[in-house]
């Protein structure tokens, strides 16, 4: 769906809950769900707010309970989904209403699922549970059935760091030597160790986004939280980034295949460089370190590159 269609859509989607909020027929579980997490949280944020009577910068309320994934595995699990349960049968402290926002709900393990499943079918009176994840198809079947689903995309451009996009140019080069035969065969170690330098700055970029933006993100956490959930949302900030960066990746690797001037193999080439990218973003997701990704990634798309030479 082109970006404006998706903005257009996702202003419709949110003045129908908006509208619903106001005359009371909200529905009791909403799956938010889009590719950017901090997108979706703060459009969940402002639908709570509008929920509670909250004040425009708040961002934590007696009634408003948050579910988030704790530790290096960043894992929700049965405990803490009971523990919200347990609560959201209690009656509201302030006001009538109570709201659960279960953040990366596909975090859940899968005995937290089963036991969120009979509270999103017999939901405690004036109780609203947001359920935000970046995939959804990762969530239970029984439980993604549940729930009104609303998909959130603005489709805002992001503007790409000077350092971000040297990164790329040099990455472009390298795919560019990769391309000339005569390049390959006058200078093959000078190309693989260009991959090591890709690699350690790609980590000393993410390392220093990451500080930055978790500096700023956790100036509006709840105080309560432990060492585990914060060690878990500095995590997730990592890896909110990392995947904007694959995604200019996958965009780069694209771009440079269909400017090349032979019809037969870029396509070919252009299938199994994504597919090797999808498989790097696959280690990923088993917590494998991200710089043994992007070795992956990189020294496999030397193979695939001048291969066609």
């Amino acid at each position: 769906m082109p970006a404006s269609s998706e903005t257009s859509h996702t202003k419709r989607s949110l003045l129908a809950l908006e509208t619903a909020i106001a005359e009371d027929r909200l529905p009791h579980a909403l799956l938010l769900h889009g590719d950017d997490l901090t997108e979706i949280e703060e459009v969940c944020l402002g639908l709570t707010r509008h929920l509670l009577g909250m004040k425009e910068d708040d961002r934590q309320h007696p009634d408003l309970q948050e579910l988030r994934s704790r530790g290096a595995a960043r894992i929700i699990d049965v405990k803490q989904a009971r523990e919200m349960i347990k609560d959201l049968n209690h009656a509201p402290s302030q006001g009538t209403h109570k709201v659960a926002i279960i953040h990366e709900a596909d975090r859940m393990k899968v005995a937290a699922a089963n036991a969120l499943l009979k509270t999103l079918e017999e939901p405690p009176g004036n109780t609203t549970i947001f359920l935000i994840t970046t995939r959804p198809y990762s969530l239970l079947d029984t439980i993604r059935s549940r729930c009104q689903r609303f998909r959130v995309s603005f489709g805002s451009a992001r503007e790409r760091l000077p350092e971000w996009s040297a990164w790329l140019n040099n990455y472009r080069g390298w795919l560019s030597c990769l391309g000339d035969p005569a390049q390959v065969r006058k200078d093959t170690c000078g190309l693989v160790l260009a991959v090591f330098g890709l690699i350690y700055q790609f980590d000393v970029l993410l390392s220093k986004w990451t500080s930055e933006a978790w500096q700023s993100a956790k100036e509006g956490l709840p105080d309560e939280l432990d060492d585990k959930e914060l060690l878990a949302l500095e995590s997730g900030c990592r890896k909110g980034l990392r995947h904007q960066l694959f995604i200019d990746l996958e965009t780069e690797t694209h771009a440079f295949a269909v400017a090349q001037k032979d019809d037969k193999l870029p396509a070919i080439a252009i299938g199994q460089a994504i597919e090797t990218l999808e498989q790097a973003v696959g280690l990923l997701e088993l917590n494998i370190k991200e710089t043994v990704a992007i070795e992956h990634f990189l020294l496999s798309s030397l193979r695939i590159w001048t291969s066609r030479n």
